[in-house]
């Protein structure tokens, strides 16, 4: 499982992520799909070479700051995530080589740019997509 670079899982029920997840350390897509989710995501900010992450539909609540670690990522789907209410600036903005962003229909509220944005704020503003300069795809 070690050289394992495509993890699929739609529909589980991952109350506990497994620790044994920050071992796949070759996985370059993760989705986790229509899941229920814990609030203990942080493990998958270990995954250095993720270069797709996909939480399409999935039971999420709160994106962890852990994320921000995924500096390779290139798309990322956060799309159908009806109960989505935090996605901090912090991981946004870390996510340079983002290509692809996909957001559809999840309740998120963007936060006011009014320069305090980086140190003070949980929320993402519209402004640090801006920064993102190999986006090409965003879907809102």
């Amino acid at each position: 499982m070690k050289e394992l670079r495509v993890l699929i899982l739609i529909g589980v029920n991952l109350s506990s992520l497994p620790s044994s997840i920050k071992c796949l350390t070759n996985l370059r897509m993760l989705c986790l799909e229509q899941c229920i989710l814990s609030e203990k995501l942080e493990l998958i900010g270990e995954l250095k070479n993720l270069r797709i992450l996909s939480f399409l539909g999935s039971d999420i609540r709160i994106l962890p700051d852990k994320l921000s670690l995924l500096s390779k990522l290139q798309i990322f789907d956060i799309s159908n995530c009806y109960k989505l209410r935090i996605v901090p600036y912090c991981v946004m903005s870390s996510l340079t080589r983002l290509e692809e962003l996909y957001m559809r229909n999840i309740p998120f509220q963007w936060e006011v740019d009014d320069g305090k944005q980086k140190h003070q704020s949980k929320n993402a503003s519209l402004s640090v997509l801006g920064d993102l300069d190999q986006l090409t795809n965003l879907d809102l």
